[in-house]
């Protein structure tokens, strides 16, 4: 199988290629993205360009299946965010070129925030996507996951796989728990919330199982039993803190604006007020994951 990978300097993406690398059904490996690689993985091609930069365009063609992060948790992984709506733009530029190229398989990571609210409801793929006003990030997302949906009805000489991600967390993936360690994690009178992650490893496996085609259309992916915010807080250090939402908005961007670490405030905001994902459908066909949240949120803490 030959196989594309975008965003792989990325952690999540760097663990997904390292994995692919291992297995015997996979012919060939190629990497895209536009920050670099640092350090270089052995045996991976790595292309550094932007998906709407026309070095991008020659790679697609011959590949068998690709794999396209367009969101890994919302926007807290870590990696450097491109503008949401360029992110659509050059997701729908791949599914363009898929097609054109006659691409047999296309796996495209979401963010599970694109079923919107209300705050704890588990949400199934069979859920509408709510998300177009929840801010740009999920608006960003709740795009991607309608022209997905269109798209998918006539493709039919390919596979489309939606993989809706809970937040990422473990190695590679510790911004969230970083955030978490300098500002509180209960925003004050929002009431209880439940915090679902899921570990980058969990994240792979479910991507190989899209690409042994053992998947077709829409899955969420969580870690099981997800905790309350006042049980993350305890985790992470932080039990007793709390502080307004907006005041946590404003040093989010405040911190984006002086070129530090924090998630962006539309982040915060999913988080805050969204649901939890129900995996059933993913577990039914063969996923098996390894952590819980909690499992996930101490990974990554000791990953520090």
């Amino acid at each position: 199988m030959r196989l594309l990978i975008t965003g792989v300097a990325g952690g999540a993406g760097r663990l997904l290629a390292q994995r692919l690398l291992a297995d015997p059904a996979v012919t060939a490996l190629t990497g895209l993205d536009e920050h670099p690689l640092r350090p270089a993985i052995p045996g991976l091609r790595f292309v550094r360009a932007a998906l709407d930069q026309p070095e991008a365009s020659g790679l697609v063609a011959g590949m068998d299946a690709i794999v396209h992060p367009a969101s890994l948790d919302g926007g807290a992984d870590g990696s450097r965010r491109v503008p949401d709506g360029v992110l659509v733009d050059r997701t729908k530029r791949l599914v363009d070129m898929a097609q054109a190229a006659n691409v047999r398989r296309l796996v495209v990571i979401l963010s599970g925030a694109v079923y919107g609210g209300p705050p704890g409801a588990a949400h199934s793929e069979a859920d509408r996507v709510r998300g177009h006003s929840a801010g740009s990030l999920v608006r960003a997302q709740a795009q991607i996951a309608d022209y997905l949906d269109a798209v998918a009805a006539r493709w039919p000489s390919g596979t489309l796989v939606q993989l809706r991600a809970a937040w990422l967390c473990g190695p590679g993936a510790t911004r969230l728990v970083r955030w978490w360690q300098r500002v509180p994690v209960i925003a004050c009178g929002r009431g209880e919330r439940l915090f679902q992650a899921l570990h980058p490893g969990d994240l792979v496996g479910a991507v190989c199982l899209a690409l042994r085609g053992r998947l077709a259309g829409v899955y969420n992916a969580g870690g099981a039993e997800p905790l309350p915010l006042h049980a993350v807080a305890q985790v992470t250090g932080r039990a007793g803190a709390c502080a307004p939402l907006g005041l946590l908005l404003l040093r989010a961007w405040l911190a984006q604006h002086r070129g530090g670490s924090a998630p962006s405030p539309d982040a915060l905001r999913a988080l805050y007020g969204g649901g939890v994902l129900d995996t059933s459908r993913l577990r039914e066909a063969g996923w098996a994951p390894r952590y819980t949240t909690r499992g996930a949120l101490l990974d990554a803490l000791a990953a520090l």
